[in-house]
């Protein structure tokens, strides 16, 4: 909180590559910048609610413990905690290493998923020849990844749809067709 006008201080920004634009309903002259609590919108026109409008997802479901405390169950959600530390350090080896000959976070400007699959294929071969000149098994991991973001964010429209430059192998519903076509 703010001591001065007793408002929270702005904990919540968003960026998207672009410059933020706030709505101004609420401001904090004592920090010389705005506190953030009610709607933003970023330069691409998306609407993003501030901190007073989450909501926190709820199963419904509850589990209670030992020591009294009760929260949500796990059940059916994602589970990283499951996730190898050691796959995961040595994924974020790989990354530092990108980081430092391209930029980071260059590959979240997307490239074809073509391009990764290439990549994820010569790795693959190279730990198969037995080769140790640099981590496969994580640079195998880290194009995996990138293909998994680049599918999430075309779903979404944030990269755009021709980075999925593979060949579509598997026959469509011929019955589909035939009606688009109608």
């Amino acid at each position: 909180m703010c001591e001065k006008n007793e408002l929270p201080e702005c904990v919540y920004r968003f960026y998207d590559g672009d410059d933020v634009a706030r709505c101004g309903r609420v401001s904090c002259t004592h920090h010389g910048r705005q506190c953030v609590w009610n709607c933003q919108t970023s330069s691409s026109g998306a609407m993003i609610e501030g901190m007073m409008n989450k909501k926190m997802h709820d199963s419904g479901d509850r589990q209670k413990f030992d020591s009294g405390m009760v929260r949500d169950t796990g059940a059916g959600k994602a589970r990283p905690d499951l996730i190898s530390p050691y796959a995961n350090q040595r994924e974020g080896d790989w990354l530092r290493l990108g980081a430092e000959k391209y930029s980071a976070r260059n590959w979240e400007k997307g490239s074809p998923i073509s391009r990764c699959i290439a990549s994820l294929e010569r790795h693959l071969l190279a730990y198969k020849m037995g080769k140790t000149d640099e981590d496969h098994m994580a640079a195998i991991r880290t194009n995996a990844g990138f293909i998994i973001h680049y599918e999430e964010m075309i779903k979404r429209g944030l990269l755009p749809a021709d980075l999925d430059d593979m060949p579509k192998y598997e026959q469509q519903d011929r019955r589909k067709t035939d009606e688009s076509l109608a």
